[in-house]
């Protein structure tokens, strides 16, 4: 499938040199647009990238949510760090000092 360029995804159409009909892509022959037609389908782009940058925008409000509940939780770790490096010690010591009696 051949991508198309801009004014093809828009629906405009160039005038050839040679005879001056129509053109789309360099391919088939086509009737010229009026100018109401030609506006219509510009509307209806312009109305996608609308449509587009909502729906980015509304994925960036998402993620920025994310974002700030993982701070949170990391915030939350941070505060029992202490107390979670303070469990383990204690727990090597016991587990060192039971080793000592069995060995």
């Amino acid at each position: 499938r051949k991508a198309k360029t801009f004014t093809e995804g828009l629906g405009l159409r160039q005038m050839t040199a040679e005879d001056g009909s129509a053109s789309v892509g360099g391919g088939g022959r086509a009737q010229l647009q009026t100018p109401a037609e030609a506006m219509a389908r510009l509307w209806e782009a312009v109305r996608g990238v609308e449509k587009g940058e909502n729906e980015r925008s509304g994925r960036r409000k998402e993620l920025e949510e994310q974002r700030q509940d993982a701070s949170q939780q990391l915030e939350a770790l941070a505060k029992e760090l202490p107390g979670l490096e303070s469990g383990l010690k204690v727990a090597q010591e016991l587990d060192e000092f039971a080793w000592s009696l069995a060995g």
